[in-house]
């Protein structure tokens, strides 16, 4: 089992009151120091093309082996979502004025927990318009460093609108691709569209322990 679904379970037995960033920032003001756990990497990258950016009279789907790689063209681009994304969460708190230390260091205020969910990772034109977008789903946990006790989750999704959660967050239009051929002819910008979407969801994250504005 991954480490997401582990976590996804997790969220699906405990149940308890979901209290709002607000809330967890009134009850454990100041906020000093958060334990972050690491974070894994996707199992793959994906291409599901349904529309205008089908070249076939089917429905493709690019799985994460093959001549046509997505996860090869990641690769080459030295993308590394689960340790980016850690980092990027890092630099936010930091700069909240909040210290990061080990999911398990004793001294902290809360824990975070972060999962970028299994077979989320991908481009596809199944969300908004013809042309394909780069999207990816993350779930957060959060407990209370000192007691253990559960207090809430949170979903983010950049980019697969269709898919249900706390935030959505969107691709710029230059991360858009009109065919699968023309993806996977640039896999820089490929690459970059999920490294915008890591960038977005740190912002995100961030917000649930920074200050309010």
């Amino acid at each position: 089992m991954t480490r997401g679904l582990a976590f996804l379970l997790l969220a699906l037995i405990v149940a308890a009151p979901v209290p709002s960033s607000a809330e967890l920032r009134d009850k454990f003001t100041p906020i000093r120091i958060v334990g972050l756990g690491p974070i894994a990497d996707p199992d793959n990258y994906e291409v599901v093309a349904n529309g205008a950016a089908d070249q076939y009279d089917s429905r493709t789907f690019l799985p994460h082996t093959g001549a046509r790689s997505l996860k090869e063209a990641m690769d080459s681009q030295d993308l590394h979502m689960g340790a980016e994304l850690r980092e990027a969460i890092i630099e936010g708190l930091l700069g909240a004025g909040i210290e990061v230390v080990p999911a398990e260091t004793r001294g902290a205020t809360l824990k975070l927990l972060v999962a970028i969910m299994p077979n989320t990772t991908l481009y596809s034109d199944a969300a908004l318009g013809d042309d394909l977008m780069p999207g990816f789903m993350v779930k957060l946990f959060v407990t209370d460093a000192r007691s253990g006790r559960f207090l809430k989750t949170d979903s983010i999704v950049y980019g697969q609108s269709r898919r249900r959660a706390d935030h959505s967050l969107f691709p710029d239009a230059r991360y858009r691709f009109s065919s699968v051929d023309a993806l996977l002819a640039d896999p820089k910008s490929a690459a970059d569209g999920f490294r915008a979407g890591i960038e977005k969801v740190a912002q995100e994250i961030v917000k649930e322990f920074g200050h309010s504005d």
